[in-house]
């Protein structure tokens, strides 16, 4: 899509169905077990999502295939519908909705089989906008109720009224203005009473083409547009506003003022190729095509029309058609598999309950008369079966908790990646703002942040694999001495952006002169930890470092000013039990390993730990360690 001269060269492909990778990853289950898929799953997914950040959706999708490969593959894995659902989303960008609706299709499958109905919120508003491309209306109109339904029923505002557009869309294509019109005041006021500046923009912008499409009073639809224009702008959505300045070139068009029309379309189309949007790129050409017709400048006109003609052809054809079709009647037989499959199992373990209440019947009734016949000898055996029972429970409790330590080995990977990972979020939108500007410097700037970022980001994850890859064979403790400040310093450095973004101020008041003679890699991780932790629930206020040493002990402490913790929570952060996470300052979501891995290795390395709190004024958490000469 990148040549101008022939936008649609990609869009009529042949069809990649998914059930061809399905077959490509059946040979990693032959090849690697499930921690392995999991962690290669896990890299491709975060450099793929760090490709789409920075705007390389072609790599993004080839890794975020490898991604959905490794996690199909692997029976313990539930994210194969997420990344469906970024590969879709990648294709829509791309123009490809034939193979946009294949992955998405899967994905909605997925959702629907883990009662997932966050993500079918998403994948059934990307499936609303695949089928309004292809013209297919009321298919269009019943995945975005559905998904207005969804968010409306679990409260989730923002999606409502972004599906709320998608409805809007499909109704008024359906001639039906005056309800498309009501779905979009009630979206309108949502978002204003929630401040969704984003949802503002897109819902200002959708009004304005229902006013557009009449043929009443055009003068609101300036208004709208307008006002789209003006939120776009305010949250530096760069992309959006060639849908904005579409919009009011339509308007323009439709008032005789084709300057105006013409000027506004323009920016539209090179917004179109600059961010690599083409999902209106059939309607921008059509447009140019008719403000040249009007303005009598036929030669332009025809060269516009035979671009648009060129991309309706490929977007419409019966090959494309009857492949939506037939993904249609794949859903619906999958779907009604799943419920069949649901049900055969119920049959089958409603058979298998009363089979086993007939088992137990029977041994009671053999238990009964063998203890008439011989007492003596039931209490003997009794006595050996209670004792093996014991020996039983006590191994698979010991079993229990080496799979649950290697499980949480293997999650902490995600929990570090995912704190790691903030500073690209939307770096791409917040480079072209500098770059529209002008402000060359300060997107040099950036630029070289974001690179300092990325090669922090590598060497943490080979760092992690590392690590994580030891405790497989059972962790080895390596103690040396290691200057204290200098490993802080190093951790502190990891996520510089971060605290750069939530406006914190590091102290690290630990001398430069003190030694610890422990393991180098499991006191980084615990610090690691600790410093993620006072982030996540710390903004605009001091962390800070320091060390306490006394004859036979040596401490550190890490203090913040954060959220703080009430006496129960400090009680249940303390037991053995995994711990629910909680929201950070910025949404942050979290795993609730970060705690349970600190208690984990100070046991290994024989350090204990207290923590002291107090709801609104923060915590300090104490790792004490034994002196130990080299």
């Amino acid at each position: 899509l990148g040549d101008k001269n022939n936008p649609t060269q990609n869009l009529v492909n042949p069809f990649d169905e998914v059930s061809v990778y399905n077959q490509e990853a059946k040979k990693f289950e032959e090849d690697l077990n499930s921690s392995q898929m999991e962690v290669l799953r896990l890299l491709f997914q975060t450099s793929g999502n760090l490709d789409l950040v920075t705007n390389k959706p072609e790599e993004a999708k080839q890794k975020l295939i490898r991604a959905y490969q490794y996690a199909k593959a692997n029976p313990h894995d539930n994210t194969e519908g997420n990344i469906l659902n970024n590969i879709g989303m990648i294709m829509i960008g791309e123009g490809n909705y034939q193979r946009a609706a294949e992955f998405l299709h899967e994905a909605l499958l997925v959702a629907e089989k883990n009662a997932d109905e966050a993500s079918m919120v998403t994948i059934l508003m990307n499936l609303s906008s695949c089928y309004l491309k292809t013209r297919k209306i009321p298919e269009a109109s019943t995945f975005a109720r559905r998904s207005r339904d969804l968010s409306e029923k679990n409260g989730y505002v923002a999606r409502f009224s972004r599906a709320s557009i998608f409805l809007a869309k499909s109704l008024n294509e359906e001639g039906n203005a005056d309800e498309a019109r009501r779905v979009l005041t009630t979206s309108i006021d949502t978002a204003l009473k929630y401040g969704l500046q984003d949802e503002l923009a897109y819902n200002y912008r959708q009004y304005a083409e229902i006013i557009l499409k009449s043929s009443g009073d055009l003068g609101p639809a300036l208004k709208y547009a307008a006002q789209s224009r003006e939120y776009a702008l305010a949250i530096k959505d760069s992309a959006f506003l060639g849908s904005t300045d579409l919009t009011l070139g339509k308007y323009f068009l439709r008032i005789g003022k084709y300057k105006e029309a013409l000027e506004f379309t323009q920016q539209s189309l090179d917004f179109n190729y600059r961010f690599k949007e083409f999902s209106e790129l059939d309607v921008v050409y059509q447009q140019l095509a008719d403000i040249y017709a009007a303005m009598g400048d036929f030669k332009n006109a025809n060269i516009h029309l035979r671009k648009y003609e060129h991309i309706k052809d490929s977007l419409l054809n019966r090959e494309i058609q009857l492949s939506l079709q037939d993904l249609e009647r794949k859903y619906e037989s999958k779907s009604k598999a799943l419920t069949i499959s649901k049900l055969e199992q119920e049959q089958q373990q409603k058979e298998l309950e009363l089979q086993k209440s007939k088992n137990r019947t029977r041994l009671f009734i053999i238990i009964g008369l063998s203890a008439l016949a011989a007492a003596g000898l039931f209490i003997y055996f009794n006595r050996q079966l209670s004792k093996q029972k014991k020996a039983i429970e006590a191994s698979n409790l010991q079993l229990s908790e080496l799979t649950s330590l290697q499980n949480r080995l293997f999650r902490i990977i995600s929990h570090d990646l995912k704190s790691m990972i903030l500073p690209f979020n939307r770096a791409g939108k917040i480079m072209n703002h500098y770059l529209n500007r002008q402000e060359t410097d300060r997107a040099n700037q950036y630029a070289n942040k974001l690179e300092e970022n990325s090669v922090r980001l590598s060497g943490t994850l080979n760092n992690l694999l590392y690590w994580s890859s030891q405790q497989l064979e059972g962790y080895v403790v390596k103690p040396s001495n290691i200057e204290v400040r200098e490993v802080v310093d190093d951790v502190i450095s990891l996520f510089e952006e971060l605290i750069r973004l939530k406006d914190i101020s590091i102290v690290n008041a630990i001398p430069g002169t003190e030694f610890l003679y422990t393991d180098r890699e499991a006191f980084h991780v615990i610090i690691r930890n600790l410093l993620s932790n006072s982030l996540k629930y710390t903004e605009r206020g001091n962390i800070s470092f320091r060390s306490v040493q006394t004859k036979n002990e040596y401490f550190i402490e890490v203090s913040d000013e954060g959220k703080g913790m009430n006496a129960e929570q400090v009680q249940q952060l303390l037991s053995d039990s995994l711990q629910e996470s909680r929201t950070g300052t910025l949404g942050e979501k979290g795993s609730g390993l970060g705690f349970s891995i600190i208690k984990k290795l100070a046991n290994v390395i024989k350090a204990s730990y207290e923590v002291t709190s107090e709801t609104g004024k923060g915590t300090t958490v104490r790792i004490i360690f034994k002196k130990e000469k080299a």
